[in-house]
């Protein structure tokens, strides 16, 4: 069965992927009908429109999580204190169900820095964090990988460019175009490297001064350097 936060409550269990999971198609049938029905009676009220709006964070069509993140930002001004926290926390589950994860995290952070022993707000951190991570380390390690690969070739183009090697009967004109486009992958490979290295190592700095950050934190290590 599907159920809402009730009396401004966060969900009680520990929030996890499967929490974030798409609501029945009747569920979010009954939201809509009863938004529209109050929509078109000229006022919706904030519990109608939150309902509402939870069930669309959570749809598995893009449009509809927009939607719902829409009408969390128009219900975030007008609400109390403790009604605003479930508005936050659910835009930042929107954003992180569009993998917009810079925002979630933004809205996550800002609800953990009223609220730093929110036990929900520190998981859907974690995730949003894990996804993130595995972004950027995928990015620094498709680096890396270009940046070995345009090493080998530059290298072995530099060995065909060599005046000394013969292969078959290569100009020296067409041997000294070799060694220039080998230079030229050596600064390319050296440049993905440092790219892949700076980004890496950025975002380690980043975490480990981050108060508000909950994972493990790590420092730069000789063997980066």
């Amino acid at each position: 069965t599907e159920s809402i936060p009730g009396g401004r409550q966060l969900p009680g269990k520990r929030l996890s992927v499967q929490d974030l999971r798409v609501p029945g198609d009747e569920v979010g049938k009954k939201f809509e009908k009863k938004f529209q029905s109050e929509k078109a009676a000229g006022s919706v009220s904030k519990s109608t429109q939150f309902e509402y709006a939870w069930c669309l964070v959570r749809s598995k069509y893009n449009d509809d999580i927009r939607k719902g993140i829409a009408l969390l930002e128009e219900l975030l001004p007008k609400g109390s204190k403790e009604e605003q926290r479930d508005y936050v926390f659910y835009l930042a589950v929107g954003n992180y169900r569009l993998k917009e994860y810079e925002k979630a995290l933004k809205y996550v952070r800002g609800l953990l820095q009223t609220e730093p022993q929110n036990n929900q707000a520190k998981e859907l951190e974690r995730l949003i964090d894990k996804a993130m991570k595995k972004g950027y380390i995928q990015a620094c390690r498709a680096l890396m990988i270009t940046a070995i690969f345009l090493g080998f070739l530059g290298l072995f183009l530099g060995m065909v460019g060599l005046r000394c090697i013969s292969i078959g009967n290569v100009e020296l004109s067409r041997k000294a175009k070799l060694a220039a486009t080998a230079g030229a992958l050596y600064i390319l490979a050296g440049f993905c490297g440092m790219v892949a290295i700076s980004w890496y190592a950025f975002n380690i700095t980043q975490e480990f001064f981050d108060p508000l950050y909950q994972g493990t934190k790590y420092e730069l290590g000789p063997a980066l350097y």
